[in-house]
């Protein structure tokens, strides 16, 4: 069987907190405890190029010393990698436009060389892997999430300049990663769950946006995918995110696109997951449910040793072997794509000069003059002053800061106004409206500048750009210069009639648009998706038939960038819908259980297990359900948990307990009950209860070799409903097992349980027919005052007959007897229902709480708990457990709390009601109007009834009485308290699937 840490680490791409490598730092525990092989090194991990090579040589020195077969994986995002060539600008590493403007070139050889170029030098410093280039699909209207770093609006883009800037890093050496599958650029961010959100349906990511990486697949030219955390609800369900979703990983990716190759969960440590499931239980669902292989967790060592610690559980006991086992084959051949002989690379200035070269002419080929509807730019109409005819020689510019990348920015322009003659000023813009005075400076302007940087989040910008128009004349102009996308002001006409994008906010871009301003430079970049598709897709033919990079066998490989992609509509899957008249569905069509992973109640820890009860019990179940019941259950696990267990599913980070199953275990009859289950109503319909009732089936059948499993228990008792609820249930079950219509109107709760019923396979059973109406019993209940003595006409009839039998009543500590009575009973198959093959297990549960309070009455508490036996020549015919409300027992019934009239009431229970008595004429003696047994059971209750009463406990609760026998005790006074089902289903070992 394949689970151990060493397996397991594997299935973790981690983050560091630290910037220097020690023994004892968290890079070290993971691969010395978990052997954890995959990192990602992030902006708070750099201090310089000399600590940050430090640091990944120690890291790669350190696993070369544990005998890791191949060095560890080291990649960076793209965040860190714009963070190291725009913002601390490393001479190691060359800064180059960003990917929409790498299409805005339309230069899909130039495209190429700086991937290639970008690949080469990572690889220098010790970067195997690089998280990028994104395959999304940028939208013109919604850009929070992609922006600038999608290469294109359709998909003929992104496949073509995106597929060739991946095949550049190919080629320079890295291990090549796209994402973010199915493909985010149309998402938003959710401001609550801080996660994209896309709205698309299925047939929509299906023959739109996962095209890109459809194509890139089929020609072999990625080693990993990176799955979104992006929420698709219209595509799914409501609350799926796409990496823990297998309509998505396991579906479309692996199944569709036949990717059989590494496919990675994108960091985990998202709001939305470690509410909604916690770290643990969203690293378990995403591999061993979603089938991805990796899962990151970059932030949090607490958090990374979470998902380790639930990836264990999830994959221990043999789960999901061949899962695990595929994924740790994809991972192996990741890792064996470095190697410890591998060159190391070294990057000399002569290549860097080249490299730097290659971004500047990109960078000039990029920048795109996407409005000039007045002929404003090139300034040549004022190269004289005195032509001005505005009246004004000011130019007024708007920066969004003054860093040293604007400072030098409105140097150039100023530098450049000087040559013709003109003055220029600049503002820093806040989100606060102009002053007079800066209005007045505007009045004064002939032209104004604004610089707007990061669009999407900086609304106010358009504010700013109307109230700069409110206070422009006809003769005065206003230019845009855009550092994020070029759709933002596309089509509005008047509000921006000169429109410059830069596609990023570089020092090496935005110096570009004053020599533009003034026609030193003409811009060429084009519009993403603002171009004839027919004649850029021959203009491209023409480039790469003449291309040094299309020669031999590289040509069969960049050609496939050329083919544009098939879309074909693909319908929508139905989502799981389950309909009373549907019937039971076919399991090959059923969901598969989406793998929580279930831990045993820790009393402790899951405290938070109460609130769930109490915001998720159904108000109109029944007045008995509620949280006290079952506060007082837990003791359970101190004194009875040999046959007592409560399995729960949790968020552990948040430590939330989502769900509960309670089992009982008779190992005398090898009977396992489902006793009770509970799920929190915001976990309902995401596969909690599945799990939960799985893991019982599962423990129960295969931890405690079970051979019948039954739904329901009366020891202890928690299935208890109103009785026009269990009405609803018997008729619906009926008509599930014979397809015979009915006419009822069923109740919420009702339809709950049918619905757990059908979803669980309970519904149908070999044993089915009949089986709730022979469970069904009534649990009475008498008050003194009501009490009649048996044969009430005829009490002296009663008395002589008890004497003729010579029956004597005995009241014991020892619940031995009874235990060893039952058990006979039940090996002779005497017990005709389930409740009476508890009476073994009632009786041993009685032992042990009678030895406790055998040892508490020398501290003077009262005894609770007793045995009465009644016996003929000696030997035991009938017999009963007499317990009161502070009777550890009474924890079976947890519900009698509710019968008391105050708080300091003490009522009794009577149960583990057997008879042990057989005539030779069937027990028909004459004796009056009842038989020999019901002589024995009425002679138990009446000194049941009259030693209670001499204790001073007056009311008192009989349990397991069907309804043919209840007559007999209404006589003496009981009435009906509730109905109840001792059983709603039974099925043996062999019918589950585990």
């Amino acid at each position: 069987m394949l689970q151990n840490s060493r397996e397991i680490g594997k299935l973790l791409f981690a983050g560091l907190r630290e910037k220097y490598f020690t023994s004892e730092c968290d890079a070290a525990t993971l691969m010395r405890n978990h052997h954890v092989r995959c990192f990602i090194l992030q902006i708070h991990n750099f201090v310089s190029i000399e600590q940050f090579m430090r640091l990944i040589n120690d890291l790669q020195g350190y696993a070369y010393k544990m005998q890791f077969d191949s060095p560890l994986i080291i990649a960076i995002n793209e965040e860190t990698y714009n963070f190291l060539t725009r913002v601390v600008q490393i001479k190691e590493l060359t800064l180059f436009p960003t990917y929409m403007a790498l299409t805005a070139t339309r230069d899909i050889n130039k495209i190429f060389d700086v991937g290639k170029a970008m690949g080469i030098e990572l690889k220098s410093i010790g970067i195997n892997m690089v998280f990028g280039p994104s395959l999304d699909i940028c939208s013109k209207v919604v850009m929070d999430v992609i922006g600038t770093n999608s290469f294109g609006v359709n998909p003929d883009e992104v496949i073509r300049f995106g597929g060739a800037f991946l095949y550049g890093l190919k080629e320079g050496g890295l291990i090549t990663n796209v994402g973010h599958f199915p493909g985010i650029g149309k998402s938003y961010v959710h401001r609550i769950g801080e996660v994209p959100v896309l709205l698309d349906s299925l047939s929509a990511l299906e023959s739109f946006n996962c095209l890109p990486f459809k194509k890139i697949i089929e020609h072999n030219l990625v080693d990993s995918v990176l799955v979104s955390t992006v929420l698709i609800p219209n595509a799914v369900s409501k609350d799926a995110n796409a990496c823990l979703n297998p309509k998505i990983v396991d579906g479309m990716l692996r199944n569709d696109m036949n990717f059989d190759k590494l496919v990675i969960a994108e960091n985990i440590e998202v709001q939305d997951l470690y509410v909604k499931y916690g770290i643990g239980q969203a690293a378990s669902i995403a591999i061993a449910y979603a089938h991805c292989d990796m899962v990151m967790v970059v932030s949090n060592f607490e958090y990374q040793l979470e998902a380790l610690e639930y990836l264990s559980k999830a994959f221990s006991d043999g789960n999901y072997q061949s899962t695990l086992i595929n994924a740790i084959r994809r991972i192996d051949e990741f890792l064996g794509k470095v190697s410890w002989s591998d060159d190391n690379i070294k990057v000399n200035s002569i290549i860097l000069d080249e490299h730097r070269e290659l971004a500047i002419t990109a960078f000039k080929k990029s920048i795109t003059l996407v409005k000039n509807l007045e002929n404003l730019i090139p300034l040549k109409h004022y190269n004289n002053p005195s032509n001005n005819i505005f009246g004004s020689s000011e130019v007024l510019t708007f920066t969004p800061n003054l860093n040293e990348t604007y400072r030098k920015v409105v140097k150039l322009l100023k530098s450049g106004n000087d040559k013709h003659g003109i003055s220029a000023s600049n503002i820093v813009y806040t989100t606060k409206r102009f002053t007079s005075d800066i209005k007045r400076k505007i009045a004064g302007s002939w032209m104004v500048i604004l610089f707007a940087d990061d669009l999407c989040s900086n609304h106010y910008i358009l504010d700013l750009i109307k109230e700069i128009n409110d206070c422009l004349t006809s003769s005065q102009h206003l230019v845009v210069v855009s550092a994020d996308s070029p759709y933002y002001f596309f089509n509005d006409e008047s509000l921006v009639p000169t429109f410059i994008c830069t596609y990023g906010d570089s020092y090496e871009a935005l110096k570009l648009v004053p020599e533009l301003i003034f026609g030193n430079y003409e811009a060429c970049g084009v519009i993403p998706g603002e171009i004839n598709k027919e004649k850029d897709f021959q203009g491209v033919l023409s480039e790469l038939s003449n291309s040094e990079y299309t020669n031999g066998n590289d040509r069969s490989k960049f050609e496939i960038l050329l083919n544009k992609p098939s879309r074909k509509e693909i319908d929508i899957d139905e989502s799981y819908k389950m309909t009373l008249q549907a019937g039971e569905l076919n399991t090959s069509t059923k969901m598969k259980i989406k793998s929580w992973v279930v831990e045993e109640f820790d009393g402790t820890r899951d405290s938070s297990l109460f609130n769930m009860l109490k915001s998720s019990i159904v108000s109109n179940s029944n007045r008995l359900i509620d949280l006290d019941m079952f506060t007082r259950t837990w003791e359970f696990t101190e004194y009875f948990s040999d046959f007592y267990k409560t399995f729960v599913v949790r968020n552990p980070t948040l430590n939330l307990v989502y769900g509960m199953v309670v089992v009982i275990v008779d190992d005398i009859s090898k009977i396992g009950h489902i006793c009770y289950m509970m799920v929190s109503k915001g976990k309902r319909r995401q596969g909690v209860g599945e799990a939960l009732h799985q893991h019982a089936i599962k423990y129960m059948t295969i931890d405690r070799n079970c051979t019948t499993i039954l739904l329901g228990c009366t020891f202890p008792m928690f299935s208890i409903f109103p009785p026009n609820i269990i009405d609803e249930i018997f008729t619906v079950l009926e008509y599930l097992r014979t397809k015979n219509q009915f006419n009822l109107d069923v109740d919420d709760v009702s339809m709950q349980l049918i619905g757990f019923f059908k979803s669980f396979g309970w519904s149908y059973t070999r044993q089915n027919k009949g089986l709730c109406q022979l469970s069904r019993k009534i649990l009475m209940i008498l008050n003194y005052k009501d009490w009649t003595f048996p044969m009430k006409d005829n009490s002296y009839e009663f008395l002589q007959n008890v004497i003729d039998l010579s029956i004597r009543f005995d009241i014991e500590d020892d619940a031995t007897s009874g235990f060893n009575v039952t058990l006979k009973k039940l090996r002779n198959g005497e017990f005709d229902d389930y409740e009476e093959m508890l009476f073994p297990q009632m009786y041993s549960a009685t032992k042990l709480v009678i030895e406790h309070e055998l040892k508490e009455v020398a501290q003077g508490f009262k005894r609770n708990t007793f045995c009465i036996y009644a016996r003929i020549n000696g030997v035991i015919c009938g017999g009963c457990i007499v317990y009161t409300s502070h009777s550890r027992l009474s924890l079976f019934y947890p519900f009698i709390e509710h019968v008391k009239g105050s708080t300091d009431e003490v009522i009794a229970g009577i149960t583990g009601f057997f008879i042990n008595y057989k005539t030779e004429n069937g027990n028909k003696t004459g004796r009056g109007n009842i038989n020999d047994n019901e002589l024995i059971k009425l002679g138990i209750l009446s000194a049941c009834i009259e030693i209670l009463h001499s204790l001073g406990i007056d009311k008192c609760l009989l349990h397991n009485i069907h309804k043919d026998d209840n007559e007999l005790y209404r006589d003496c006074g009981f009435q009906t308290f509730l109905e109840y089902c001792a059983c709603y289903g039974s099925k043996q070992a062999f019918e589950w699937i585990v």
